[in-house]
């Protein structure tokens, strides 16, 4: 199984291409909406706060897993502002990834980024 974890706005999966140990992605699981979440200013004030929920839980859950306080690169993807905010965007979900560092020792992190 892959999920994570989820609540009722947000799911945490490891998706099938992941490519890097322990990565997640955090999607939203709306699919009722008119038109999907694309961008981090179309949240509802009740979708900010389960998406908090939701990265509290998954960075404590990756802490407890490797017992320390876990670094992670992480960064929210979402639809084209700016000149492009009018542009075809049907196809865009807003999203985050996590990317753990390799731990290639005790002492030595590899981070992706």
């Amino acid at each position: 199984e892959r999920i994570v974890l989820e609540n009722d706005d947000w799911v945490v999966l490891v998706p099938y291409w992941a490519f890097w140990p322990y990565e997640t992605i955090v999607l939203p699981k709306k699919p009722e909406r008119n038109s999907c979440i694309k961008r981090l200013t179309d949240l509802k004030e009740d979708e900010e706060t389960s998406l908090a929920d939701a990265m509290k839980r998954l960075t404590a859950k990756y802490d407890n897993l490797f017992k320390c306080s876990f670094p992670y690169s992480m960064g929210f993807h979402g639809a084209p502002t700016g000149s492009r905010l009018n542009s075809d965007n049907d196809h865009w979900t807003l999203h985050a990834v996590y990317y753990p560092p390799l731990l290639r020792s005790a002492t030595v992190k590899k981070f992706v980024a």
